[in-house]
């Protein structure tokens, strides 16, 4: 029996996927095939994902067989580790990993509230499952939780940190936690990716290819975006037409015709938001000894 020694735990829409794809690639690092598996999390599966094209369901979550069984491939690895953003958000994912692997390491991302908010309100908005301006969104947030919705949905309450972080501190040593925060991330991916080789105990001085992951645009046309370009079955039926390699080229031009750079946050919105995060920023920069002050003046 495998299990991870270390884990991402969040946050979503932080970078989480970039630096999912920079720790695979290191020899020494064994990622789980599967981003995501969300074992420690199942709230997560007994709430509903919004298809493109405007139905909805629950996805199933994974037996402790099929978890185990995601780490079949680890031979000599010295880091063996997953990542599953829903981690962070949920009260007993800390709880459970504590309980399950008591002497893992943790990786957490942390990003602007705000700018994170907004990223995840555009991806949704670029993968045709949100219809609503970012400020309407935001209002109806309640009301999608009393809906049962998933958590990529609660943009705003997804980036009050200080608890979600501090339940692993309460947990874990914290020389066992790694903050790491997006800005660095963003702008100095190959020293960030050195600091958590060193973390997690591998070479420090392999370099990765360094470029960003999932990032979140615009579509240029909503209904388009949804029904053609998010359309799960026709890309499908097209995947089974085409050889990997040709549609790989066929669809990389092609989002730059369906989308473009998102449009910024209307300034009274930020500082209405701004202000909203204020108390639970500054509470955050005394948990992580980590000066935060560049989120609250911006």
């Amino acid at each position: 029996m495998t299990l991870p020694n270390f884990l991402i735990v969040g946050a979503a829409k932080a970078g989480t996927t970039s630096l999912y794809q920079y720790l695979a690639q290191h020899p020494q690092v064994y990622m789980s095939p599967r981003k995501e598996p969300r074992y420690f999390a199942p709230e997560y599966y007994t709430t509903f994902y919004h298809h493109a094209i405007g139905n909805l369901y629950r996805e199933k979550g994974l037996s402790r067989q099929e978890y185990e069984a995601l780490f079949d491939g680890v031979t000599n690895e010295i880091a063996i580790g997953e990542a599953s953003t829903e981690y962070l958000f949920f009260e007993k994912s800390a709880e459970r990993i504590k309980q399950t692997i008591p002497d893992a390491r943790i990786l957490i991302v942390l990003r602007d509230p705000i700018e994170r908010a907004f990223s995840a309100y555009c991806f949704h908005l670029r993968d045709g499952r949100e219809t609503l301006s970012f400020e309407e969104a935001l209002v109806q947030e309640p009301v999608r939780a009393e809906q049962h919705w998933q958590v990529g949905w609660f943009y705003k309450q997804g980036g009050f940190y200080y608890e979600q972080v501090n339940r692993y501190y309460k947990l874990f040593e914290h020389d066992k936690i790694k903050i790491i925060l997006w800005d660095d991330l963003n702008q100095n991916p190959q020293a960030v990716c050195a600091e958590v080789f060193d973390f997690l105990a591998v070479d420090p001085g392999f370099v990765p290819e360094l470029s960003r992951a999932n990032k979140s645009l615009k579509p240029r046309n909503l209904t388009l975006n949804r029904y053609v370009f998010k359309n799960r079955s026709l890309k499908k039926r097209i995947r089974s037409l085409l050889p990997t390699e040709t549609y790989a080229a066929f669809s990389k031009p092609l989002k730059k015709i369906f989308y473009t750079q998102k449009d910024p946050i209307q300034p009274q919105l930020k500082a209405q938001l701004r202000n909203c995060y204020h108390d639970d920023i500054c509470k955050l920069e005394r948990l992580i000894s980590r000066d935060l002050s560049h989120w609250i003046k911006e």
